[in-house]
This record gives C-alpha cells, structure tokens and sequence, in this order.
C-alpha cells in the first residue's frame, strides 16, 4: 500500500500495541517507512515507548519550511543495535543465495528472536554478544559478506552482520513494498539466544578489518587535508600553475569546490533519500533491492557502498559509475577531471603527458615480488640466521677453542632418539593394504593367475571377508561386482572395517563417475556441512584435482587449498561444468591467479618442509618469519592456512593432491585415482633436539675452521651458509 507521514497508518493501533512484547532492555527509534528520522538517533538517550506509539496514533504537530503546521505520523519502531541494546547483533539474509554462505559460516544456529519484511529468501536473525566479547567489538557497526569460502551471492543479495549505530526494523511496522514485517520467532515466545562461537569467531576478524580501515581512511583523509592546505597556501605565493604536475591539485581547488552533491552524484537510479545526514539511495553497480547500501556524506562528498563494500570520493565515483574499481589511472583519470571541469565550468589548461623516461613503468605484483618483495625478505631470513648461528654457535664455539685448545666434545645421543633412528633405518617390505590408510576402489576384470569369487545381484548373500585376515585366509581373491553396484561394495567393506580396496577395472568402466556418487552410500551427504570432527570425509586424491574429469567429481567435491606461486586458467579447456582448467603458468606467461603463498619455492626447494602432519603454521619452519603468517595478536590469518582448516572442518568431500595433502584422522575414507602413479613408498625419520645440537656443533664445527683460515664471522657464515643461500636464490 502506499503511506505518506501525513495520514495515520491503517493499522496504527496493531503496531502500536506491538511494542507489548518487545523485551524492555532493547532501545527502540521511531521510523517512517524503513527510516529513522531523529537527527540524533544514533546517540541519544532510548525514545520512550508511551511516545513511539503516541507518535504512531495520534502524530506529532510540526511546522514546515513554509511555515505551516501539518501533523506527522510514524509508521513503527527500530530496535537499535550493539551496546544500547545490550549487545544486540542483527544478522540480515538478504537473499536467497545467502543461505549457503551463513550456514557455511554457522551450520548449526540456536533457536533466536527473527523476523522478516515478508519477501522470499529475506529475513534477520538477532543475538546477544556475551558481556566478554563486548569490548573487543565496541568499534564494530557493519560489515557485508559476499563471498565465502567459494561461494557467492547473487548480485543484489548480501549478508551484513549489524551493530553498533545500526538499527532493524521490527514487526509488525509498516514495510513500503509488502505491507508489514512479520514475526518468524516472536518475543512472545522466544528469547534471544547468544550468538554461537562460530558468528563471534567472524565477527572478531570483521571487527579488526572494519579498524585497520577506519584507522587507514583516517590517515589518508589528514593526509590529503595537510596536502590540500600547502597547496593552497603555494596557490597564494604562485598563482600561476603548471600543467602536468598540477592535475590533481585544479581538481581539488578549482573543480570539487565549485559542485554540489547533486552535481557529482549524476547517476539517475540513485533514487537518494535522507537518512539522518546522509543520502541512500540504490548503487550504480550491484543495484539492491533497499535502496539504502549507496551512501553519501554531503560533508565532504565522500561516498560508501555497503553491497560492494568500496567508497570513495569524486573521481572514484565517476569511475565507479562507470563500471571500474579504486581510483582510475592514467587515461581514465585525465578523461574523468575533464568530464567534472565541464560541468563546474572550469578550462582546464593544456596538459601534455610527462615525458616516457619520466614516467613510472607499471609491473605486475608477481614480477615486483620476485625481483624486489622476496629477495628482501630472503635477506632479512639470512641475516637472521646469520646473526643466531653467530651467536648461539660460532663464537661459543669458538671461545670454547681459544680457551681449551679443541673443538667441543660432539654431543651424545639419547638412548631413546638413538633407538628411534635405528627404527626409522630398517627398511622393511609390507604389502600396500597395510601401509597405507587409503581406499582404493575395486571392480573386476578377469585377473589371470588369482582366485575369484563373482558376486551375486543381491548384496545380503555376498561372500565377502570380515577383515584384512579373513580375505588373506580366503587365498586374497578378487570380487567380480555386478554392473552398478561397485558403491554399494565399497560402502560395505568400509563398514566392516576393510583399510584398503583395489579396483584393478580398467580405463573408461566409470571408476572416477561412480567415485562422485559414492559420499551417498557412505552416509555422507556431500552438500551439507560436518556437524563435528567426528564425522568422516571422504577425499578423492588424484595427480590434477583442479581440473576434474568427471560432472559426478567436479558437483559433489571441494578442492583443498593448495601452496602455488600462482596459476593461469586456460579458457582453451573446460571442466565437465564448463569452467576453465587451471594450470600452472608456461615460461613466461603471467599468472592470473595470485599465488596462495609467497613463500611456495622455499617449500618447492627444501623437501623437509613438506611435512605431511605439519602443512604450514607457526611451528613450521617453511612458515616462521612469514609476514602473511600471523596478526598483530599472534592469531594465524595466512589466508591460504585458514582456508585449509575450514575446508578440512566442515567439507564433507574434498579433492586433493598427494603432495597437497595432511594426515587424514582414523575416520577419514579416501579414494586415490591412478594408485600406482600416485602412491610412493616412504619411510619415517626421527629428529629430535639432540640430532639438532649434533648438526648444530658440525655446523659450527665448520664455522670455527674459517674463523682459524683468518676470515670475519660473516665471511665464515657466509661461506657455510652459501649452498643454502645459493638454492634460496635460484
């Protein structure tokens, strides 16, 4: 239905008396339509509820610009989010495709106070912040999510997680486009519960974005202000002005002052309303359905999308209504300060481009880290360890010597690490089911030469082993599975307890297919998240698991993230879904998928560091020193480390590559492609400290001998360390 504030809504008296129900300690703020229209409603004390309704049913008397008087009706109330409402968070689904990425985020919600405007697929949820976690988000207002973990929302849908100075409309208020918004859980009936562990884990890391941004936007804006000032005050002292150099500056004196907001913000869909001091309106790139995530402040004529989450100024805006991000450069950036000097009305003056040797070559980020980022850092490494060698081994070492005329005793092994090494030396035979925890699919062809045992079409008279002695004592057999019941076979050995199957079918029977559409059979529903560690995973290890060759693989599966310094997708091929493969680059082909670690080569170079119980992490030596690696509170942030461990908690069935892979719990099941290629045999070696301080006092050792040839400590370093710092460089 369509309301004007001038006349009493219909249903006045309804959503009046809907304040009954609303717990007392939420602070609520009258709204028209969907808008809070107090110009202190962010900050003031919480309105009475005796005035929200007086305000819904009898109006308040106000006089216009004009002069008249004219009564004002409300058509309901917000609650106010964050620390006035004792730590109230809403978290608004804004769309259908949302659903997904919350419940990857949260599979598992408590039961809380919801409600929706009525339109499919939307509704919001709210909780309450535990008093401990209130502090670390007292600087917390919004945040949007529209990716996660792979998955995306669809182009006018988001997830926003609201707080502090944000408020929600509640039911039953009147909503513009269905009329009224709706209880899902009501007050009446439903309390609202904490927010679970997972949400405030989000939030936690939401919370430090929204601060370094903030504290970043702070100091560009000084920045530009202190700029902005010396300009001016050169503009007084040199009125004339150059060319080149001086784009910027007639753009910030001599054009911006001359437009309004309106001017600037020429984009006809905005559709802008008032919202406090700001306008709202609808964003020039990902639309809405709101009309209130494009946001503009008149004071400075900044602008902020909440959808898109990017902002700007004038320039940015042009471009970005123009379908670009950031600031444009270049062409671009000419072509827009010409467009916004037309309409101020400003000449601009002839501008030629700077000449080509003065001009900054523009490289790609890859190129820039190799050939700048990572030599630095490998520096830095060496010097580090430079400087520890130096000190906890060559010159102890060396003063042992000049005081005692010998080099120290070697140190002596534990009895316990010396055994352990003696293990780890003894090469013995074992057959592949009992070394390995992988099962490996089966389906019979005739096998010259081996015992068979065909198997009927009903699968409760199947003659199959109990365990891995009962099939050696059948004479180790193979099983003739009818057609399409290979799953069905696989999904009972594992049940009974069976490590290890080997499907010795050959190509093109439907291994890889069938492998697709086994989660099902195992009690494994592929597109629901784990509900707890406990639960198995099933894995599909293969030498590409990128690029899957089978619809069945590439529906069902979620590729581990792996370590690459980058890859390229091939648009000459397509996967059975029809995306592109993605391969590593060729020569000197540019990635155009950044690469997921920075430090990829140290691990490529060094085969120690492929620790398959240890990936990456603090205690990895390939990790430590990584700026990537951890935050400002010692919490691991490595994107590529964090995507790994939310994969492997909650992806039900994942693809991987052996070299790419950690070790798998007792209740993990894998199926690997290609066993005989991918499979390599292995053998544990101990290292324990006291191995360390022996290689620790050969180092030394060799540290000492170049101290005695006459040479510096860092030559002597230098010269011990060199095969290293040579591989390192290659």
């Amino acid at each position: 239905m369509d309301w004007k504030i001038f006349n009493r809504h219909p249903r006045a008296s309804e959503i009046a008396e809907g304040l009954g129900i609303i717990p007392a300690n939420l602070a609520l703020t009258p709204v028209r339509e969907k808008r809070p229209y107090r110009s202190n409603w962010q900050h003031e004390e919480p309105v009475s509820r005796e005035a929200i309704a007086t305000a819904i049913t009898q109006g308040q008397r106000l006089t216009s610009k004009k002069g008249k008087p004219y009564t004002a009706f409300d058509s309901g109330y917000g609650v106010r989010l964050g620390e006035i409402s004792d730590g109230l968070l809403a978290i608004d689904v804004d769309g259908a495709s949302v659903e997904p990425i919350l419940k990857a985020i949260c599979p598992e919600l408590p039961k809380s106070l919801s409600w929706s405007s009525g339109k499919a697929g939307r509704y919001q949820i709210a909780f309450q912040i535990p008093p401990e976690y209130r502090e670390k988000l007292a600087n917390f207002t919004r945040a949007v999510i529209r990716e996660w973990e792979g998955l995306k929302t669809d182009k006018d849908e988001l997830l926003e997680f609201r707080y502090n100075y944000c408020q929600s409309v509640l039911p039953p208020s009147y909503h513009p486009t269905t009329g009224k918004y709706i209880w899902i859980n009501s007050p009446a009936d439903t309390e609202v519960a904490y927010a679970p562990q997972p949400i405030l884990d989000v939030l936690l890391e939401l919370a430090d974005k929204e601060a370094k941004a903030t504290i970043e936007a702070e100091k560009k804006k000084a920045e530009r202000e202190r700029y902005l000032e010396q300009r001016k005050l050169e503009r007084q002292a040199h009125p004339s002005l150059s060319t080149a150099d001086s784009l910027a500056d007639i753009l910030e004196l001599d054009i911006l002052p001359r437009l309004s907001t309106e001017d600037i913000y020429d984009w006809g869909g905005h559709n802008f309303k008032r919202h406090g001091k700001k306008l709202v309106g609808f964003c020039p790139q990902h639309g809405g359905s709101s009309g209130t995530a494009f946001q503009v402040n008149p004071a400075d004529n900044s602008w902020y999308c909440h959808g898109c989450q990017e902002g700007g100024h004038a320039v940015q805006y042009r471009h970005f209504a123009n379908g670009g991000h950031g600031t444009p450069k270049g062409k671009d950036f000419i072509e827009i300060v010409e467009e916004l000097a037309s309409d101020a009305g400003v000449t601009l003056p002839e501008w030629k481009p700077p000449q080509k040797q003065n001009q900054s070559k523009l490289i790609p980020e890859t190129e820039y880290n190799f050939k700048h980022k990572f030599p630095r850092q490998l520096k830095d490494t060496v010097s580090n360890l430079a400087q520890t060698l130096k000190n906890k081994v060559a010159r102890p070492a060396y003063k042992y010597f000049r005081r005692n005329g010998e080099l120290p005793p070697a140190p002596k092994l534990h009895p316990k690490e010396k055994q352990r090494i003696r293990q780890a030396n003894v090469a013995e035979a074992k057959y592949l089911a009992e070394t390995t925890t992988a099962i490996v699919k089966w389906e019979p062809p005739l096998l010259l030469g081996k015992m068979q045992i065909r198997l009927g079409d009903d699968p409760n008279n199947w003659n199959v082993p109990t365990d891995f002695e009962d099939w050696k004592n059948q004479g180790s057999p193979a099983y003739v599975v009818p057609p399409g019941m290979r799953n069905i076979f696989e999904a009972l050995m594992v049940k009974r307890g069976i490590k290890n199957l080997f499907d010795c079918s050959g190509t093109g029977t439907g291994k890889s297919h069938d492998t697709g559409n086994l989660p099902p059979y195992l009690g494994i529903n592929p597109h629901t998240q784990k509900k707890s560690e406990d639960d198995p995973t099933l894995y599909y290890i293969c030498d590409d698991p990128r690029n899957p060759t089978t619809e069945s693989i590439e529906s069902n599966s979620v590729v581990l993230p792996s370590r690459h310094s980058g890859l390229v997708e091939d648009t000459t091929k397509q996967t059975p879904l029809g995306y592109p493969h993605i391969r590593r680059p060729k020569g000197k082909e540019e990635p155009t998928i950044e690469a997921s670690c920075i430090r990829e080569a140290i691990f490529r170079y060094f085969p120690e560091f492929k620790n398959r119980t240890l990936f990456g992490g603090k205690a990895s030596a390939g990790c430590q020193g990584c700026p990537k690696l951890l935050n400002e509170d010692n919490k691991v942030v490595c994107p590529l480390l964090v995507g790994r461990w939310k994969t492997k908690q909650y992806a039900p069935f994942i693809r991987s590559h052996p070299q790419q892979l950690s070790t798998l719990s007792e209740t993990d099941i894998a199926v690997v492609d290609e066993a005989a290629k991918i499979l390599k045999s292995t053998k544990d070696i101990f290292v324990g400290g006291e191995s360390l301080n022996e290689a620790f006092y050969e180092l030394g050792t060799n540290l000492i001998k170049h101290q005695v040839d006459g040479l510096h400590y860092g030559n002597a370093i230098f010269r011990a360390l060199s095969p290293l710092i040579q591989i390192m460089k290659e």
